[in-house]
This record gives C-alpha cells, sequence and structure tokens, in this order.
C-alpha cells in the first residue's frame, strides 16, 4: 500500500526517468490544493474505501519512517479532505515535511526518508463521489449535532481562581501557521484551554478558533498540559484562522 525507504531506490529512479521529473531532495514545495485524478478497475462504496484508508493508516507505522511522521501526514490528509489546505500546510511545515512534487503522495522528512500515500487516502476517484454523493449529504445532515448536544460538549471555562497555585510552571513554544514562533508560561495543571486564551491575548486574535497540534496530531482542548508528554524541544503547532 505504500512504502517508507532512507533513500531514493533504483525503482524511483526508473519511476522519474519514466515520468520525466527529476526531485530534487531538499527542496519542498507550497501544497497543491488539486486533488490527484485517479480511478478504481473496480466498483467500490465509500465505506469499503474508507476501510482501506483505516487499514494503510493504522499499519503505516510498521513500514520504515518514524510514526509522529505518519501521523502528520495523516492529519494533513484528512485538512485537504475537508479543503482545510491552509491547514494542511502548517501540518507538514510543523512536522519537517518536504513535498517536492507538491503533493502528499510523496513526501520526505528531516532526516531523509521517503514516505509514500496511497491515492485512495489522498481522494474518492470521481466516480464513486457522484455514486455516493446523496449518501455522503445525508450523512452530513444527520451528524450536525443538535444545540443540547453541543452545548453538552463544550468544555467547562476556566478562571484563574480554579487553578492549583502550587502546580509547577512550564514554558510552551509554540509555532503559529504565519510560522512566527511565541513562548507561553502556564501551570502545568492547565489545559489548553487556557493556553488558547493566553495565545489570543498575545497575539490580538480569537483564541477560540485556534487548533493545537502536536506531531500532526489534534489536541483536546479539555487536555491538561501535564497530560500531553511533550518531547524536550518540540514546537505545538497553533493553526489561526485567517
Amino acid at each position: 500500500m505504500g512504502n517508507c525507504l532512507g533513500s531514493p531506490s533504483e525503482g524511483r529512479r526508473e519511476d522519474q526517468e519514466a515520468s520525466g521529473e527529476d526531485v530534487a531532495l531538499g527542496k519542498s514545495r507550497r501544497l497543491n490544493t488539486s486533488p490527484p485524478q485517479w480511478s478504481l478497475d473496480e466498483r467500490l462504496t465509500k465505506a469499503e474505501v474508507q476501510a482501506r484508508r483505516a487499514e494503510f493508516w493504522e499499519t503505516s507505522p510498521a513500514f520504515e519512517g518514524r510514526k509522529e511522521i505518519w501521523e502528520a501526514l495523516k492529519a494533513a490528509c484528512d485538512a485537504c479532505e475537508n479543503s482545510d489546505f491552509d491547514l494542511a500546510q502548517a501540518i507538514v511545515d510543523g512536522a519537517g515535511i518536504s513535498l517536492p512534487r507538491g503533493t502528499l503522495a510523496e513526501v520526505y522528512d528531516e532526516l531523509g526518508n521517503r514516505y509514500v500515500v496511497p491515492n485512495y487516502c489522498l481522494a474518492y476517484p470521481p466516480a464513486l463521489q457522484h455514486q455516493d454523493s446523496h449518501t455522503t449529504l445525508q450523512s452530513t445532515v444527520d451528524n450536525v449535532p443538535t444545540d443540547a448536544a453541543k452545548a453538552s460538549k463544550a468544555p467547562a471555562s476556566e478562571s484563574p481562581t480554579d487553578l492549583d497555585s502550587s502546580a509547577d510552571k512550564v514554558v510552551l513554544k509554540i509555532r503559529l501557521s504565519s510560522l512566527k514562533d511565541v513562548k507561553i508560561s502556564v501551570r502545568s495543571t492547565d489545559t489548553l484551554t487556557t493556553v488558547k486564551r493566553k495565545l489570543g491575548e498575545m497575539e490580538s486574535f480569537d483564541g477560540s478558533k485556534v487548533r493545537i497540534f502536536l506531531t500532526g496530531k489534534l489536541l483536546s482542548d479539555t487536555a491538561p498540559i501535564n497530560s500531553l508528554k511533550i518531547p524536550k524541544g518540540f514546537f505545538l503547532q497553533a493553526h489561526v484562522p485567517a
């Protein structure tokens, strides 16, 4: 389904020669917002394609390469499927992923490892999309949460008096989607809701709309800082809507 190689293989060089393309390693292009065009010889339902995707992402860490890069690639693919290309670009930039062809189909990490993502993880074939368009629309309508459900899922607001004054202080390094780096001092028991509020106050934007990622994985607003197990020296990635 996919593979990851530490250096270009003979087969890859032959593919480049056949396609007439020369990929310059170390050079990255902006993410192309056009989905790949491909087709299937067999007729699959949307559910069957989704099952193939789930199988690929569950087994991808078993391939060569780094687990956190596979997680970042999955998050970027999900963002592209939702047409949030700015978020996808922020994820790959934050994870240090290079896109020599401008797509997620073939990428490299900072160590030179190669990662290949199959087409069915990047886009549905056009015929399948047309076939399942009514089902997809109905599924979207069915999944719209009611006001009561939204209220039940909303995180409780935090105030300074709710915080344990004896908690250890930590300094978080955060990289914004504008590529600006900031540092925020918080308590280890604070949640990301507090981090987002402080970030918004520092940078003059609505912090509630910010989404925060660690190695490409979207973090929950209710997660305490001390539960995130942030590796030393790592940045949190903050996607700030334009």
